[in-house]
């Protein structure tokens, strides 16, 4: 899922699906999380940064 925003103050993102849908994920888990980013999310939790394409 693609970040859209970011608050780190709650550790919360943003992200977008591929369809479109829009989920608020948890980010504790991943380090320095910017807009734009893409991550691997189960369960409304990030689990890692995912390499560019």
């Amino acid at each position: 899922m693609r970040v859209t925003s970011v608050d780190d103050t709650c550790g919360i993102a943003v992200c977008v699906g591929e369809r479109g849908s829009a989920i608020e994920v948890m980010i504790a888990l991943v380090s320095a999380v910017r807009i734009g980013d893409v991550l691997l999310v189960h369960a409304g939790t990030a689990l890692t940064r995912l390499a560019p394409a």
